[in-house]
């Protein structure tokens, strides 16, 4: 990932990594200060000076996340000791606080008795199953093997909006067995508000489509972000024109449109891979916008480049400025991940990266790994700096 690194071939900012997976904070003595660290585990350990882990969010070799103090026992939420997801741990090894799993395969809150108390709980179900103390379920957002949430009551019964019965998505149902309340899906690929009395009440709804229409209780849209069979989601109002932003007419992405067929917000795609700004003129006029690129390149109504966070094929992003260089942080030209550069073509901020796993810096002409500026990688920079400064010498 991404390692920040000095001129002097020393770590100064955080998120770093030295060959691990994931992002370690390193200062300029060669050791950790700053949270979200990782020592090869597969996400992210906080670790301080003096190597020992102090935030919350540390992975030590687990999937995802576990808080440890600098005691080496775990004091924050979000804990996880090899489960698939997050488990609270105190730092008695007991857990504490909610979005706990103990093998399940998402979120199970356990309190220190070893019992679970808040709500967003799975026991390995495949979404998330409130259950309180008694072993009941209390809250919402529950799911009893179904493919997403259904909030059940201690009494086995469903009391809170967003359920779902085997449903694709989520379906509010009371405690009744009806549908009560908005986002609901029954059979859908996404999610459909349907009332008590079996119609469609609430916004974003699908009837079949890939993503979410909103549909009133007359069958007919009326609320924003809807789609009709597109790919993504596309606002369509109740005299089936396109009135909000954020719509998408068989594009990839979202692409925003007013009642008269023409792009209007930001953020739009006409068939890219990610997203553009398209005005009501046919230009680009607000940032993040991408022509085919694979993320995000900010263009302005005259097509050239003004915001920061561009990319022109390049696989992450690039900011570049109107005269087509680069002017702020988190530029990549073909890495892996994001280098800074600034618009004279040299690197200035932190996180960059040139086809390394890590970070190098750029000047005008050539790849250096031994010029004055931060940021280098101590995986394949230390040498080339060494040599780079024998040289000047």
């Amino acid at each position: 990932m991404v390692q920040p690194i000095d001129s002097r071939g020393t770590t100064a900012g955080p998120w770093a990594t030295t060959g691990a997976d994931m992002v370690q904070p390193i200062d300029s003595r060669g050791t950790t200060a700053g949270p979200w660290a990782t020592t090869g585990g597969d996400m992210v350990q906080p670790i301080d000076s003096r190597g020992t882990t102090a935030g919350p969010w540390a992975t030590t070799g687990a999937e995802m996340v576990q808080p440890i103090d600098d005691r080496g026992t775990t004091a924050e939420l979000w804990a996880t000791t090899g489960a698939d997801m997050v488990q609270p741990i105190d730092s008695r090894g007991t857990t504490a606080g909610p979005w706990a799993t103990t093998g399940g395969d998402m979120v199970q809150p356990i309190d220190s008795r070893g019992t679970t108390a808040g709500p967003w709980a799975t026991t390995g179900a495949d979404m998330v199953q409130p259950i309180d103390s008694r072993g009941t379920t209390a809250g919402p957002w529950a799911t009893t093997g179904a493919e997403m949430v259904q909030p059940i009551d201690d009494r086995g019964t469903t009391a809170e909006l967003w359920a779902t019965t085997g449903a694709d998505m989520v379906q509010p149902i009371d405690s009744r067995g009806t549908t009560a309340g908005p986002w609901a899906t029954t059979g859908a690929d996404m999610v459909q508000p349907i009332d008590s009395r079996g119609t469609t009440a609430e916004p974003w709804a699908t009837t079949g489509a890939e993503m979410v229409q909103p549909i009133d209780s007359r069958g007919t849209t009326a609320e924003p972000w809807a789609t009709t069979g597109a790919e993504m989601v596309q606002a369509i109002d109740s005299r089936g024109t396109t009135a909000e932003p954020w719509a998408t007419t068989g594009a990839d992405m979202v692409q925003p449109i007013d009642d008269r067929g023409t792009t209007a917000e930001p953020w739009a795609t006409t068939g890219a891979e990610m997203v553009q700004p398209i005005d009501s003129r046919g230009t680009t006029a607000e940032p993040w916008a991408t022509t085919g690129a694979e993320m995000v390149q900010p263009i302005d109504s005259r097509g050239t480049t003004a915001e920061p966070w561009a990319t022109t094929g390049a696989e992450t992003v690039q900011p570049i400025d109107s005269r087509g260089t680069t002017a702020e942080l988190w530029a990549t030209t073909g890495a892996d991940m994001v280098q800074p550069i600034d618009s004279r073509g040299t690197t200035a901020g932190p996180w960059a990266t040139t086809g390394a796993e890590v970070m190098q810096t750029n000047n005008l002409s050539r790849w250096v790994c031994g010029v004055p500026s931060p940021w280098l990688t101590i995986d394949l920079a230390v040498v080339y700096l060494r040599t780079e400064s024998t040289r000047r010498k």
